[in-house]
């Protein structure tokens, strides 16, 4: 088996391969490889690094293997995650040689392997991950690990027990809509990390009407939401960037936990997805999230672990 450098003109054989490897993951793998979502993240990862560098594998006319390196500021650097058909160890060893000795060529400290985006990141315990470990990389804590779920839009439907929590939440007086500006203040009090208040910013600044946020009010005071929604037509594939109720952290419960708040407002984002013509979704969240039971309960299924914190020193400080 032959290893060279990647060429342009590869990518069609390097996009099947990617189909081969990850579309059994999730339907929207697969939708965004024949979409040429891989290429387009492929591409953007070239922009943001100040060198480049990817190789394949072949075996006869078939590229087997495929993986890129690409150095960025402060001595770090990614290695995406080896793309792996028919090949044997020599040839993987080859393709994370080079790749490592390209970015220590570039004044790299260290090399994460990252998915080109969050779909392709490494599957926890597959065989890509063992050989990475058996490489000196190391998985860095819990934290570092996502359960990766999806649901297919197609079939879904809001359940007689979710409709049963908004009645009673209805009748003490909470309201269920979609977020009116006069109410963004209070939407954004909820989020208590600055990254999620970054985001909600971010948002909120855009286009609510068009990435619109399913919320709870008591009053005036928002105290839970789902949002923003999000459509991407291309690959037919919905989405929400949070779900958060009032009064939440890791050490505590509000007052409006238990009550299946957060129940129905998954539904409501998960309605207006289906009526925009999302075929499907998929989420990424924390191993030890309890919000998993919310999930499951909604129709979610459990496609893959994924290990997006693996990493290795590759010189001395």
């Amino acid at each position: 088996m032959g290893i060279r450098p990647y060429e342009d003109a590869d990518w069609t054989s390097v996009a099947a391969l990617f189909g081969r490897t990850f579309a059994t993951r999730c339907r929207l793998l697969r939708e965004a490889i024949t979409a040429g979502h891989a290429y387009d993240c492929l591409q953007r990862m070239i922009g943001e690094a100040s060198a480049s560098a990817a190789w394949v594998a072949e075996k006869g006319n078939s590229i087997e293997a495929f993986v890129s390196a690409h150095a960025r500021e402060a001595g770090r650097a990614v290695i995406t995650t080896p793309v792996l058909g028919e090949v044997d160890q020599g040839a993987f060893d080859g393709l994370l040689a080079n790749a490592e000795g390209f970015l220590r060529e570039h004044g790299a400290r260290e090399a994460k392997v990252e998915g080109i985006s969050r779909e392709y990141s490494v599957g926890f315990g597959d065989p890509i991950h063992m050989r990475l470990l058996g490489h000196g990389y190391e998985t860095h804590g819990v934290e570092g690990l996502e359960v990766v779920m999806e649901l297919d839009l197609t079939s879904f439907a809001t359940t007689p027990t979710v409709e049963g929590f908004r009645r009673q939440n209805e009748a003490a007086g909470l309201v269920f809509e979609f977020l009116h500006t006069k109410h963004a203040g209070s939407l954004e009090e909820i989020a208590e990390a600055e990254w999620m208040r970054a985001g909600l910013t971010t948002r909120l600044e855009e286009d609510p009407e068009r990435h619109p946020y399913a919320v709870c009010r008591n009053g005036d005071v928002i105290v839970g939401f789902c949002g923003g929604c999000h459509v991407e037509k291309h690959y037919g594939t919905g989405g929400w960037a949070f779900i958060l109720l009032r009064g939440w952290t890791p050490e505590r419960r509000g007052e409006y936990f238990g009550r299946g708040i957060g129940a129905v407002l998954l539904s409501m984002a998960n309605e207006w997805l289906k009526a925009q013509d999302a075929t499907f979704q998929i989420i990424f969240t924390g191993v030890e999230n309890p919000a998993q039971r919310l999930y499951r309960s909604a129709g979610y299924r459990y496609c893959f672990f994924s290990a997006h914190d693996v990493r290795k020193r590759l010189r001395p400080d």
